[in-house]
């Protein structure tokens, strides 16, 4: 894959619109993917990745031979998320403190679908709508830190190159990222631990009535084929794998997105570089 990267790198600098498409359309999906888990909503996370393609066609000519493209690649998706404007909802969400107050003001009620494929439908709305929220309750980096090694699971080498830190800097502040979010997840989220009160069943109609989920868009369970944890790898080797903690596997038992619109989006572009 690599090679193939940097083949399709060199032939779209010699003007080959053709595999400057195809190398955008190979790696859209994944930053689009981080993007969304960055800021939540779908049309922020789109205008972040489109921002991002155009930054990487402008510098692909400052590609060298001896980087590892996937690298360059994500340093600068994470350097463009760690410098872009702030979203309402990171202003609003910014703590875990205040996100589980906020949990605890919604009144239980469950709201009851028209059959049970349709509640069991909105019931994932819920879970991905609310562990998102989690997810804004990290700082920006710890969010990327989160998204990249824990979610997606990228190897530590890999990862203290594209947060430009040591090795041994990246696993410890991966770790007490980690720790953040389980703490709050292992005293408030009954996914994590069932003894908690906090149900996602109980917080439906609460989340419909504050407009975070729309029981009839989806916003949260479409446009994708496969979940997280059918990317990052085969199924054949998951099962070789020391089984992941709690949370991390209910981020990774969530859809990894494929956005239907993006070559209508990239045609607005001048996939030219420079």
């Amino acid at each position: 894959m690599e090679k193939e990267d940097i083949e399709l790198l060199k032939s779209a600098i010699d003007g080959s619109k053709k595999d400057l498409e195809t190398l955008i359309v190979r790696h859209y999906d994944f930053i689009y993917n981080v993007a969304i888990r960055m800021v939540f909503y779908k049309q922020d996370a789109l205008d972040l990745t489109q921002d991002i393609i155009v930054k990487i066609i402008t510098n692909l000519s400052s590609f060298q031979e001896n980087q590892n493209f996937k690298g360059w690649l994500y340093r600068i998706t994470v350097n463009h998320f760690l410098n872009s404007k702030k979203r309402p909802i990171e202003k609003s969400v910014s703590s875990f403190s205040g996100y589980g107050n906020g949990l605890d003001n919604i009144k239980d009620s469950y709201f009851e679908a028209e059959n049970p494929i349709e509640s069991k439908l909105i019931l994932e709305e819920i879970k991905i709508s609310c562990t998102r929220g989690m997810l804004m309750c990290l700082s920006r980096p710890q969010r990327l830190l989160y998204i990249f090694g824990e979610i997606l699971e990228i190897d530590h080498n890999l990862g203290a190159y594209i947060f430009d830190i040591t090795k041994e800097n990246y696993r410890k502040k991966l770790s007490r990222t980690r720790n953040d979010l389980q703490n709050f997840m292992n005293k408030k989220c009954s996914l994590v631990n069932s003894n908690n009160p906090c149900k996602c069943r109980n917080k439906t109609k609460g989340f419909i009535d504050n407009g975070w989920i729309d029981p009839k868009e989806k916003t949260f369970t479409k446009e994708y084929n496969q979940l997280v944890s059918e990317v990052i790898r085969p199924l054949s080797e998951h099962l070789d794998n020391e089984i992941p903690n709690a949370s991390k596997k209910i981020f990774q038992e969530q859809p990894f997105y494929n956005p239907d619109n993006k070559y209508e989006l990239l045609k607005d572009l001048k996939l030219e570089t420079i």
